[in-house]
């Protein structure tokens, strides 16, 4: 043994001299001669924690803890970092019990120990738990309020649960803690700008860039600006946040929004494909790319492949989480539906549900609400009060949501969002409820193998033709797949601005991502057609000189002078873009991607919109909504046939004065605008849905119950 203190010291200063693993091989031959010896055992742990070997270290930590009895301060300080080493590593791994277990056995060693409770909450958010990791930095946040990193953290997981308000307070604090600091700045800015607070966001991001070339605030001022409408500044500073970072998938996603919101799908596609491509595990991207594709004219198979690959790639690793469901099977009971979006609020898709959910026969269902609304107003206040149940998912990570949905035993869920933005795709993945449904929010196929029926009508998608372009049975509703509920306090439609001989303005008010070359051609054929006639065009993208030149130049080229458009941005309310319509005597629907809202407005504004049919559902809707209120002569089968629609219609001011006089009543009597027959109609189609599946689950139970046993009794 007396060879043991010098051989200690040697292991000591090999230590100190940077070389911890010529130290490790040292001591371990003094720990195989006395297991007991805490000053080695010690040593030995900080060698294999500088070594990364994360077991070993805690395995002799541990062995010097237990040498010493529990009593050495510097062993069990050490075992606190050894631990908190270990949880990073196993949640690197993505072992999170095991972390969480390590982070507990330090922070039990030392209540104080400001890395061990950081460590814990990136464990937590990495796992899907961030209103348990918010929680562990508010902890933080307490032992060490001087501490930017705990703001900064605490703040992203805000973010993470949507709660933005307490988001914007916990930046407020690392933005106090350090002005000069670039990325606590962004960070506040990124909040600000995620509640609605552009000014603030945009001079947090400016502050940042002074400090710092850094590429997230450079992203994130591009997508101020594009959201205030200067298209052509948030393009160029998105690219230089591209250049600054080519690697991080959301400049690229970013810059792809910009494109969208500039009329360029086509481009968006290809900037949003290349997020995937850095990153192939990226649901949120990958439903950029479906949803941009909607605009471009691409064949319906295509589409369908494109939805399958989302599947594949993100739908089916979460089909593992599958649980059997064992809802109550009695086939005519009332059933619990539930309904997932983030769009409850003042949106358009409100305009849509809420006329439903007010309507439902509550013998037939009872309606419970999954709300991922983050900024809730007085829409989301009145579809609270209409529903049965309201469950708060902002936040909630896709496996806690699963596991709210079956607690609440839904029997048939039904999403809202489709692939736009904010959506639940992965949740739904799990099949959380018996059935799913996905109907309203998207015009096309999930590609969800978990997604069972898609809600439309026969002319969306015709019978036969359509069914092979779904990836869920297609679930045909009498009268048509919507019904529509106008914003509280329109104004009336007002006189045909054309009356007295005034030329005749036509209009679109959809997004320029619709305006395809082949509606520009189209429109520009109405145009030559009908002398003194104008355009009006509205879209948050005009009011920059880049999109309104991009635009002239379009019609340019079909030989239609600027004097001929007008080209109207961003309005300060809904009621004043609903005004609008005063202004338009016929509206023009786009193609493939027809209106759907838009169209609803003009016709309630009393203006006739002139539509043609095409090949996929986005491109039937608006004949589906025409021939709802009784207007199938507005549905064109062809574009020669649209133009020429529009063309007769422009010439007969008699006809035009009479539908603006009575669109309005005729839409309040039609199918389309009917809640409480809509409600029947889907109340009927959700009990078929149900019978199926009671028929096919008493089938399963009696083939088990016979299987090599005879005829059951």
């Amino acid at each position: 043994m007396d060879a043991l203190p010098s051989a200690l010291s040697a292991a000591m200063a090999r230590y100190k001299a940077g070389h911890p693993a010529d130290s490790l091989l040292v001591l371990r031959g003094v720990l195989a001669l006395d297991p007991g010896h805490a000053s080695a055992a010690h040593l030995a742990g900080l060698c294999a924690a500088a070594l990364d070997d994360h077991d070993a270290a805690v395995r002799f930590i541990l062995q010097a803890a237990h040498a010493t009895g529990g009593r050495a301060e510097p062993v069990l300080a050490n075992l606190a970092v050894a631990l908190a080493n270990h949880a990073i590593a196993l949640g690197r791994d993505k072992a999170s019990d095991a972390s969480v277990m390590a982070c507990g056995k330090a922070l039990a060693i030392r209540p104080d120990y400001l890395d061990a409770l950081l460590t814990l909450a990136t464990t937590h958010l990495h796992a899907g738990r961030p209103t348990e990791a918010a929680a562990t930095l508010r902890r933080a946040g307490l032992l060490a309020p001087e501490r930017l990193a705990t703001w900064k953290a605490l703040g992203d997981i805000l973010i993470a649960l949507r709660r933005l308000g307490d988001a914007v307070t916990a930046f407020e604090h690392a933005v106090a803690l350090a002005p000069d600091d670039p990325r606590a700045c962004v960070l506040l800015g990124y909040a600000a700008l995620a509640i609605g607070d552009a000014n603030r966001a945009e001079r947090l991001c400016l502050r940042a860039l002074a400090l710092a070339p850094d590429h997230a605030a450079a992203s994130n001022l591009a997508v101020v600006r594009m959201r205030t409408g200067r298209i052509a500044s948030a393009l160029s500073i998105a690219r230089h946040a591209v250049a600054l970072r080519p690697e991080i998938p959301e400049t690229w996603i970013n810059l792809g929004s910009i494109r969208m919101h500039g009329g360029w799908p086509a481009d968006a596609v290809c900037a949003t494909r290349r997020a995937l491509v850095l990153n192939p595990n990226y649901p949120e991207a990958h439903s950029n790319v479906l949803m941009a594709l909607e605009f471009l004219d691409e064949s319906p198979l295509a589409l369908l492949a494109e939805h399958r690959r989302f599947d594949a790639r993100h739908g089916r690793p979460r089909s593992a989480h599958h649980r059997r469901h064992d809802n109550d099977s009695a086939p005519d009971r009332p059933l619990r539906v539930g309904y997932v979006s983030s769009d409850f609020r003042q949106h358009v898709a409100s305009c849509f549900f809420e006329p439903l959910l007010a309507a439902h026969d509550p013998a037939q269902v009872e309606a419970v609400c999954y709300s991922d609304t983050a900024l809730p107003d007085a829409v989301t206040r009145r579809l609270t009060a209409l529903s049965a149940g309201w469950r708060q998912a902002v936040g909630a990570g896709e496996e806690a949501l699963a596991d709210m949905i079956r607690a609440d035993r839904i029997d048939i869920l039904v999403d809202l969002t489709g692939h736009s933005a904010g959506n639940r795709q992965t949740v739904f993945a799990r099949r959380p409820a018996p059935i799913q449904v996905t109907w309203l929010g998207y015009p096309d196929t999930s590609g969800l193998a978990a997604m069972d029926y898609r809600i439309i009508d026969a002319i969306t998608d015709p019978e036969g033709s359509a069914d092979g372009l779904a990836s869920e049975a297609l679930m045909r509703l009498p009268d048509g797949f919507l019904c529509y509920w106008p914003p509280r306090g329109t104004p009336a439609p007002g006189p045909l601005p054309s009356a007295d001989g005034k030329p005749v303005t036509f209009g679109s008010l959809n997004k320029l991502a619709k305006v395809t070359p082949a509606v520009v051609a189209a429109w520009a054929g109405i145009l030559h057609r009908t002398p003194e006639s104008r355009l009006l065009l509205k879209a948050l993208g005009l009011a920059d000189d880049l999109v309104r030149g991009d635009v002239e130049r379009r019609f340019a080229r079909h030989g239609i002078g600027p004097e001929r458009l007008e080209l109207v941005s961003w309005s300060p309310s809904w009621l004043d873009h609903l005004a609008l319509y005063r202004r338009i005597d016929i509206a023009l629907d786009t193609f493939p991607y027809n209106g759907t809202t838009t169209t609803c407005e003009a016709l309630w504004m009393g203006v006739p919109v002139v539509t043609v049919l095409g090949n996929r559902h986005a491109a039937r809707v608006g004949g589906s909504l025409l021939t709802r209120i009784g207007l199938p002569n507005l549905v064109a089968t062809g574009v020669e046939e649209y133009i020429d629609t529009a063309v007769r219609l422009a010439a007969d001011p008699d006809c035009l004065t009479g539908i603006r006089q009575d669109l309005r009543e005729r839409m309040r009597r039609s199918p389309l605008c009917d809640a409480p027959g809509f409600a029947r109609r889907m109340e009927d189609a959700y009990r078929t849905m149900w019978r199926h599946w009671c028929h096919a689950r008493n089938e399963v139970f009696l083939s088990r119950a016979t299987d090599g046993h005879g005829s059951a009794q």
